[in-house]
């Protein structure tokens, strides 16, 4: 079976550093919620994974199956729900530099609802959490 593995540290303040292998991203709150703003927050991390996912998942397949795409953007939009608090629901859309007729369209979007991020949130994974201190 194949993983993933992402290590999140403490920076600063509410401020965290994502890395994996290696890269790495900071993450942290705007400054009206007690962060500094150098980074994206934790919803717009997982926004950017899906539309990451949607569109090179596309223009993979594009490419793979000789349809002429030269490159595009995801808009997503999510809207907040409570009790408990977590993204309710996300829109996106995908724009893509060609010609797209409805036929094509349809297609694109089976293609698009297959990505794994779109798959994992679809068919939520199990979570497991363990809590350790390090003294």
């Amino acid at each position: 079976m194949s993983q993933l593995r992402v290590a999140v540290h403490h920076r600063k303040g509410l401020q965290v550093e994502a890395r994996a292998r290696t890269h790495t991203i900071v993450v942290d709150r705007p400054a009206d919620l007690g962060g500094e703003d150098l980074g994206m927050t934790i919803g717009e991390l997982l926004l950017s994974s899906l539309g990451a996912c949607t569109l090179l998942t596309v223009l993979s397949f594009c490419k793979s199956n000789g349809i002429a795409i030269e490159g595009g953007e995801v808009q997503l939009d999510a809207d907040l729900a409570e009790h408990p608090k977590r993204i309710g629901s996300i829109h996106q859309r995908l724009l893509l530099n060609g010609h797209i007729d409805a036929p094509l369209a349809e297609r694109l979007a089976r293609v698009a609802k297959g990505c794994a991020v779109h798959n994992t949130l679809e068919h939520a994974p199990a979570l497991h959490l363990t809590v350790e201190g390090t003294n």
